[in-house]
């Protein structure tokens, strides 16, 4: 079935929304409406199917078949309505710092002086109670701007004041927010082919100012640039802070988190359990997923972290507790690769091969993965048979080529260097120096086993 706009949002709504929207819907309508029996129909099955995929036609049919195709779609198109007011409506209540700004905004243009004067005030309290974010000076800039621009005071002394003060907010706002865009230009400088470095120094000479974030700022730009180890020390603390809000708190800990894989690409596997406690923190306390949903990649690479640790126990937990909020429409594709993943760590291939192969996925980095998954299986079970383990790799670069255009480049590249060193592995030619190159080669799959592989295949060669 095709997709829908109120099966995607409502897709999206957890077991709390739910309850709400039920709530926040009696003021629109009753509970015998064609509305509310559209919902409850969809409530009732969004465990066993993706909403998203139950198009109009599959409603009406299922529903309210006596209805007319045309009356229904206006039915379908007003709910949608009713849904993007809720979503708006549930993020300006979660966002007690742009609630006050619209009441600021709605007070000013109906010209409610005394009201305004006596909310500005108190939204100006409420803001410095809040944990620190990047956005508490672009609403101390909203408020002063309020103040000058629906005339809220007749001292002309009192507008030029405002207009300073939002002056002042706006550059503080720009000033954080170019630090984290440049952060953000160097985790992709690869992406965007471009010196990220260039934009520090037209940071510090045109941006940097006290914003009160100047700490974590340049902690963040030293642990990039120089791998700082007083710095991450610093960053950790920060990741815990209360005091700063859990936007800042994320970037944080993602930049830690690529500095600790830094430190394992280059051979510093002590600080692997350091990792996993750092994932296992973002995902208890939130912060590791701030949209709701976990990235597929994201829960792939904490789940390849427990597994290398064999942590089977975490990342069983991590499978059957978290495996539903991973981005995806079916949600047993994710405990599927994560199964898999589980039992190939353990060296149990025939498993492995057994969940996959006959396995069927809607995302194609689930498939990808099980790909992967299966070749290496495959190569560890017919380890001294050449012939078939050069087919595997073969058919495996084929089912690559036909679908780059699903890739990124540099995930491309990763997978043609890792299916290349295998290949070079099974001949056993230069493996000396084939290890060196897995060694230092930036875009490498499962560079471990791959590294582990090769040195057998050395060991054996010595015999």
């Amino acid at each position: 079935m095709s997709k829908n706009k109120l099966g995607s949002y409502l897709s999206s709504f957890s077991n709390k929304d739910w309850i709400k929207y039920n709530s926040y819907s009696k003021t629109l309508y009753s509970e015998t409406s064609d509305y509310q029996n559209v919902i409850n129909y969809i409530r009732t099955r969004k465990h066993r199917y993706d909403p998203s995929y139950m198009d109009v036609e599959y409603l009406r049919k299922n529903i309210c078949p006596e209805i007319k195709k045309e009356v229904f779609s206006k039915v379908i198109s007003n709910l949608c309505k009713f849904i993007e007011e809720y979503i708006t409506w549930t993020e300006v209540e979660n966002d007690p710092m742009m609630k006050d700004t619209l009441l600021l905004q709605a007070l000013g243009k109906r010209g409610l002086s005394t009201q305004f004067h006596k909310h500005k005030k108190k939204a100006k309290n409420n803001r410095e109670n809040q944990p620190k974010g990047l956005w508490h000076n672009y609403h101390d800039f909203m408020a002063e701007y309020l103040l000058y621009y629906c005339n809220m005071t007749s001292d002309i002394g009192v507008s030029k004041i405002a207009l300073n003060c939002a002056f002042e907010n706006i550059r503080k706002f720009s000033a954080s927010n170019m630090h984290y865009l440049v952060l953000e230009m160097n985790n992709r400088n690869v992406l965007l082919k471009e010196d990220w470095t260039k934009h520090i120094s037209k940071f510090e000479s045109n941006y940097k100012i006290d914003h009160g974030l100047n700490q974590i700022n340049d902690h963040l730009i030293h642990l990039k640039v120089k791998k700082s180890e007083e710095s991450y020390n610093y960053l950790l603390i920060q990741i815990k802070n209360s005091g700063i809000s859990k936007e800042i708190r994320y970037t944080i800990l993602i930049h830690t988190l690529n500095y600790l894989n830094f430190r394992i690409i280059i051979g510093d596997l002590s600080v692997k359990s350091n990792l996993s406690e750092l994932q296992k923190y973002g995902l208890n306390q939130g912060i590791l997923f701030p949209s709701g949903k976990i990235p597929i990649l994201r829960f792939i690479n904490i789940l390849n972290t427990a597994c290398s640790l064999k942590e089977y126990k975490w990342a069983l937990e991590l499978v059957e507790n978290w495996s539903h909020l991973v981005v995806n429409r079916n949600l047993n594709e994710p405990k599927i690769i994560g199964y898999a993943q589980i039992e190939f760590s353990k060296g149990n291939f025939n498993e492995v091969i057994e969940l996959l192969i006959n396995a069927k996925f809607n995302l194609y980095q689930f498939e990808l993965r099980a790909k992967w998954l299966l070749l290496c299986s495959n190569y560890e079970l017919n380890i001294e048979n050449y012939s078939v383990i050069e087919h595997n790799i073969n058919a495996f670069n084929y089912y690559n080529k036909r679908n780059k255009s699903k890739m990124t480049e540099l995930g491309y590249i990763s997978l043609v260097n890792s299916s290349k060193f295998l290949l070079q592995i099974t001949k056993g030619i230069t493996l000396d120096r084939t290890i060196e190159k897995i060694k230092n080669e930036k875009n490498l799959l499962f560079r471990p086993w791959i590294l582990t592989k090769a040195n057998e295949k050395k060991s054996k060669a010595r015999w």
